[in-house]
């Protein structure tokens, strides 16, 4: 995979761009991604992070917050924007994949890590947590957030968290990172949906919610 990007740049440009344009402008398109991630090259011992970052990108968060704008942007829908950060054993897709043993800590999370704190899971976690753990705490919060929103169509509906989740709107882009605190957050991973904001306004401005 890494020689195959090194040698051909257009490797890192999305789907749906490429099957819009010219050899040569994904071409351009792959180098402004490639440099933008990987300014010194794409290499397997050393630039994992920023190969995770771009797939992170190009995969799930890119479209998540385009489609949170969209959804609104018409003031009709309440959307509630997440970041999921817990860590703790029940992160098993982490370790499925095995993120653990590549990244150590510097990224915590895998997509799909955020099922077992909302479902018991007993064939994987058969015993009984401690309800004075950490981890316990973090299930709670998540469970009673969810459960919540389901009832009331509002995640915090008093001040028994800590913390009211505002909803996401497209200028302020508030949003709340549930991990072991719940914090409050503006712009999610807003260096990057930026420059990916560019290259789709330039080649794919149809794409882009306004």
């Amino acid at each position: 995979m890494c020689e195959l990007s090194n040698d051909y740049p257009e490797f890192f440009v999305p789907r749906n761009i490429a099957y819009n344009l010219s050899l040569r402008e994904q071409f351009e398109i792959g180098r402004q991604i490639k440099n933008f991630y990987f300014s010194n090259g794409l290499n397997a011992n050393d630039n994992y992070v920023g190969l995770l970052r771009y797939l992170n990108m190009e995969m799930f968060v890119y479209g998540i917050v385009t489609g949170a704008k969209f959804f609104s942007s018409n003031n009709k829908n309440k959307v509630y924007f997440y970041k999921f950060t817990c860590k703790s054993e029940r992160n098993i897709a982490t370790h499925i994949f095995g993120t653990t043993e590549i990244i150590k800590d510097r990224i915590p999370v895998c997509h799909g890590d955020d099922l077992m704190y909302l479902f018991q899971g007993k064939l994987l976690f058969p015993d009984k947590i401690d309800m004075n753990c950490d981890t316990f705490k973090m299930i709670d919060n998540v469970t009673k957030m969810w459960t919540n929103f389901a009832k009331f169509g509002n995640p915090t509906i008093d001040e028994s968290l800590g913390v009211e989740w505002p909803t996401f709107d497209p200028e302020e882009q508030k949003y709340l990172e549930i991990g072991n605190q719940l914090m409050l957050g503006s712009g999610p991973e807003k260096e990057d949906v930026d420059f990916w904001d560019s290259i789709f306004k330039k080649y794919l401005p149809a794409h882009i919610a306004n």
